[in-house]
């Protein structure tokens, strides 16, 4: 080969380099990059000096923008600089399942399994892992640790620029180290530090009642301490629902959410840790991280990631659970003043009243600042202290229409509206006619829904008034679902009169009805494809005098444009404490409720879950 007598040896070693990288440049690119990783001066970089090329591979795993020189670009002037890009902002980590298997080892190999196919793992300056607990203190809900403590020697990086911002907000409390009996001190906690090898750590423990107001402050303060190289993980436990039947209702929920990142619905997700999901979201947020990564993203085992982008669908179905009568008066205000406020509802999983957009009750009485305690008699009153109640297990609106929410006079039906709204639970419905006060609307994902509260017991509701109010509401794009207080106490089959008024308002472009007063559980009808459920029964209440008083129906049901699909959920009630029947009292209750009228209550009720098609109705005006 010739040369010319002024080329440098380092000029002829250059060219004789640039030429053994074309032929072997994707060998030599893995282990470039790694040996850049190690510099301690940029290890955010890679560095390619004159006459290096980017090998495809690199850039798709990288995102190196189409500009960068490729092969055929050899002739560099100057040196380029390609920071590594982490795709992947944050995720849930589910390990629950693997708690329960005796094989020693089985939980970090879990962990590692899946994090197997995770990117650019080496890439990541700081790791966040989030945990949810119970414990707080006076002053704080949101914890950390300075020294990994009993997590030696595996985390030897305890990220302090990071920490020293957290505890500069007073958001967040050091808790100095992580001791023997630490949550954390756990073999998935110590897996981290082998899949992200390069990462400082952060750990953060929120308490499970942190408000949300607290959650979105210390997520934008997350947002801006930490750079942009960082992973935050939310260790989740997934919760089986309540019964297989619902456990659909379960996983159609997941299935919205999670691919749209609807992140105001990540603390309703039936996992345990919803404080840590509410953070998780309100971080990805402000990352602007929502499409989700398909690619390494298992949403039947919750192993959950999100990349930056928006999201990859959107949701159209609401989700609402629904229960009869809650009386929260006489015996049953004894009980809860003997054992505890709580005491109606510590028998029932409470995922089941969580996992839903909605939760739906009627309120058989007013609150009242007037009210008295009693044991005995038919006038009701609840003392404004049982609205947090409702409020803590997420009960989210309730009706007013019925025929005990006047036992004030109108002054305590008003309190009453009041002191609902003002404790953060919506409040519909007029027991004497129908008002503004009759209609709750409410705009869900930008679906138009109107619950319509009305009660024909002792006032009776004007039918014309209310075909019109329904199709005025369908006519302004409304989702229409009266809620009605209305039958004969204790009979098991709707009358005529209940018939009929609820078929002129499907005609007139309800979508479904929901009912209630008897006290007992009617029967449910398939109307034109839109379900009538002629009464729910009670849900908490204190006659225990009769068998049939003491259980109920709860509904979950999905409501899309075009479709409704209702799961059955017979509850039970003994001393005023409801719970979900097992599952053959469960099938024991539905063929009771089939048996009641058969020309009513369709085959597939029998089952559990009830799919119902219609058409949307049209404004022909």
């Amino acid at each position: 080969m010739v040369r010319k007598g002024n080329e440098s040896v380092t000029t002829i070693f250059s060219h004789l380099l640039r030429r053994l990288l074309i032929i072997a440049g994707p060998l030599f690119i893995p282990l470039l990059l790694s040996g850049c990783q190690e510099s301690t001066a940029r290890t955010d970089v890679l560095h390619f000096d004159q006459g290096l090329f980017v090998s495809q591979n690199i850039a798709a795993n990288y995102n190196v923008p189409s500009n960068y020189p490729n092969e055929s670009q050899q002739n560099l002037q100057q040196p380029v600089f390609i920071e590594l890009k982490p795709k992947i902002a944050g995720g849930f980590l589910t390990y629950s399942t693997a708690k329960s298997e005796s094989a020693p080892g089985s939980l970090s190999q879990k962990i590692q399994e899946a994090f197997a196919n995770f990117p650019q793992k080496t890439a990541y300056e700081n790791v966040i892992v989030l945990q949810q607990t119970d414990y707080k203190t006076a002053d704080n809900m949101v914890f950390t640790y300075s020294n990994p403590g009993s997590l030696n020697p595996q985390f030897q990086n305890f990220d302090s620029q990071i920490l020293q911002q957290l505890l500069q907000t007073n958001l967040v409390k050091d808790l100095g180290e992580v001791k023997e009996k630490s949550s954390w001190n756990n073999d998935a906690v110590k897996t981290l530090p082998q899949t992200f090898p390069k990462a400082n750590f952060i750990l953060l423990a929120v308490n499970k009642s942190a408000p949300d107001e607290l959650i979105n402050a210390l997520a934008h303060t997350l947002d801006n301490a930490a750079p942009k190289k960082t992973l935050i993980i939310s260790f989740t436990t997934k919760v089986s629902a309540p019964d297989e039947t619902y456990q659909e209702f379960f996983t159609d929920f997941v299935n919205e959410v999670i691919p749209a990142a609807d992140i105001d619905r990540f603390d309703k997700l039936p996992v345990k840790e919803y404080a840590t999901a509410k953070l998780l979201g309100y971080f990805l947020r402000y990352r602007g991280a929502l499409a989700l990564d398909e690619n390494i993203s298992n949403i039947t085992t919750f192993n959950v990631w999100y990349q930056t982008g928006n999201p990859i669908k959107t949701s159209d179905k609401i989700f609402i659970v629904s229960f009869g009568d809650i009386m929260l008066g006489r015996v049953v205000r004894s009980l809860m003043d003997a054992h505890g406020m709580d005491f109606p509802f510590e028998k029932m999983d409470s995922n089941y009243l969580r996992v839903n957009d909605l939760l739906l009750a009627n309120l058989e009485g007013p609150v009242s600042k007037n009210s008295v305690r009693t044991t005995t008699g038919m006038s009701f009153g609840f003392f404004p202290d049982v609205v947090p109640v409702l409020k803590k297990h997420f009960i989210d609106i309730v009706s007013q229409a019925n025929n005990h929410t006047r036992d004030k006079k109108v002054s305590g039906w008003e309190e009453s509206m009041t002191l609902i709204r003002n404790g953060g639970i919506l409040a519909f419905g007029n027991p004497s006619e129908i008002t503004e006060d009759s209609i709750q609307k409410l705009s869900i994902r930008g679906q138009k829904l109107a619950f319509l509260g009305m009660q024909d017991v002792n006032s009776t509701i004007d039918d014309a008034k209310a075909v019109e109010t329904v199709k005025s509401l369908v006519k302004d794009g409304y989702q229409v679902i009266p809620v009605i207080h209305w039958g004969i106490e204790y009979r098991h089959t709707p009358s005529d009169r209940q018939k009929n008024l609820a078929h002129k308002l499907i005609d007139a472009g309800a979508i479904a009805i929901i009912a209630h007063h008897p006290h007992v559980v009617e029967t449910y009808e398939n109307y034109n494809g839109h379900p009538i459920f002629y009464s729910l029964g009670n849900a908490i209440f204190d006659q225990y005098w009769s068998a049939e008083t003491q259980v109920g129906l709860s509904i979950g049901m999905e409501i899309s444009p075009n479709e409704t699909k209702t799961f059955l959920m017979p509850i039970k009630l003994p001393k005023s404490q409801f719970e979900l029947m097992d599952k053959d009292q469960k099938e024991g209750f539905l063929k009771t409720i089939s048996d009641y009228d058969a020309d009513v209550v369709k085959e597939e009720a029998k089952t559990g879950k009830v799919t119902t098609f219609f058409e949307t109705p049209q404004d022909n005006t």
